[in-house]
């Protein structure tokens, strides 16, 4: 039986890590300065989501090592220093073009990638009781108005996932917890969120809100968003049927008014209904097409 590797195969080839797809060190030809760019920038206080936006498109790129260290410099004599400068300086660029101005220009003059990663994390993600003080204010006055309630949710859950990112639900680390309280304080949470989300609505929504109150047990915050949504899809729909129902009733109750007032209608001329004396034939004369009925 032959043992040699499949055509394609890396091990076959004996490519350089630089050459290999699997490879950290692989840089495909599209990966540009700016093939990884993270909107909006990173400014300080959106430090999270930025730095999680971050993140995912690096390890896409197969090089989140080079930040979280598992990757480290190798020696200058060392094979895989040239693939290893490229791929920080491309990470460098992409870090540079996904900060604001203000940021960059205090970072754009260290080398080393995985420490301008450390030192932004060192600086903007650190607890800041400020920022929970204005999140949990901002959720407090969030309210649904004009808005969707798709936007109306996302605005409130955008605020959600941040304040959680700052304060991570508790985990039980002993290991010996046998009696789920955990569990039921993340259940309260969730109920919590539910009625922030319920109270924010507009009053139009107060029949679905009184439903979902009363269920048992309550549905969770993703149930409720979507309960809440398919009544707005219905509103939408009937709002577009009844334009036309009305304009089809409109058009009824017109012709059978037209005709009821000239049923009403009595020539005082001939004698005859359906016209008045000003519109009478025998008076104005008749028009040349008009057709005679000889009467028996």
């Amino acid at each position: 039986m032959s043992t040699d590797a499949p055509i394609g195969d890396p091990l076959a080839r004996n490519l350089s890590p630089s050459e290999d797809p699997n490879s950290p060190y692989f840089l495909h030809h599209s990966d540009g300065i700016n093939t990884v760019v993270i909107t909006p920038p990173l400014s300080g206080p959106n430090y999270l989501s930025w730095s999680r936006s971050f993140t995912l498109a690096l390890s896409v790129k197969n090089k989140l090592g080079f930040l979280d260290g598992s990757i480290t410099t190798p020696a200058g004599t060392s094979t895989l220093y040239g693939p290893w400068v490229r791929c920080n300086n491309i990470i460098l660029s992409w870090i540079i073009h996904s900060i604001s101005q203000e940021i960059a220009s205090n970072v754009c003059f260290i080398g080393d990638a995985k420490k301008v990663w450390d030192k932004l994390k060192d600086r903007f993600a650190q607890p800041d009781n400020a920022r929970i003080y204005q999140l949990q204010h901002q959720l407090g006055t969030i309210m649904q108005g004009t808005q969707s309630v798709n936007e109306y949710f996302t605005q409130l859950n955008a605020v959600w996932e941040e304040i959680h990112n700052y304060r991570p639900s508790p985990n039980c680390s002993c290991g010996l917890c046998t009696c789920d309280a955990l569990g039921s304080v993340g259940e309260r949470q969730q109920t919590d969120y539910v009625f922030k989300f319920l109270m924010g609505l507009n009053e139009t929504y107060d029949g679905i809100r009184g439903q979902i109150i009363i269920m048992s047990p309550m549905p969770s915050l993703d149930k409720a968003f979507s309960l809440v949504l398919q009544e707005e899809r219905q509103r939408q729909a009937r709002v577009a049927i009844l334009p036309a129902a009305e304009s089809c009733a409109l058009a009824a109750s017109h012709n059978q008014t037209k005709k009821k007032d000239k049923s009403d209608l009595t020539c005082y001329n001939c004698g005859k209904a359906g016209h008045t004396k000003d519109k009478c034939y025998r008076l104005i004369g008749f028009l040349p097409d008009f057709k005679h009925h000889s009467s028996a």
